[in-house]
């Protein structure tokens, strides 16, 4: 009786181990994996970074904008300060 209790831990420890070392190595592969694949972040340089190269293009595109834009802003500018103008000179009596 007690070699057969002694059997089935045995049998039980080594189930364990199995399983436990299937992880280990499945977990060593993943790790490798993903240190393959972001360490190249680490080592590249800066400008070809893909979230600056994100920046740049936004700024780009907002400065394209902005060229087209100024003149309507300076001329709703314009008229702001001839609307302000004229109510500030009513208010004050000229």
């Amino acid at each position: 009786m007690l070699d057969c209790l002694r059997i089935k831990e045995l049998h039980a420890a080594t189930i364990h181990a199995t399983v436990s070392f299937d992880f280990q190595r499945e977990y060593q592969k993943q790790r490798k994996e993903t240190i393959d694949n972001y360490r190249g972040f680490q080592t590249m340089d800066s400008s070809d970074h893909p979230v600056v190269q994100r920046g740049i293009k936004a700024a780009e595109l907002i400065s394209d904008v902005s060229d087209e834009v100024k003149p309507l802003i300076q001329e709703f500018k314009e008229t702001c300060f001839q609307i302000f103008s004229f109510w500030w000179m009513e208010i004050c009596g000229f």
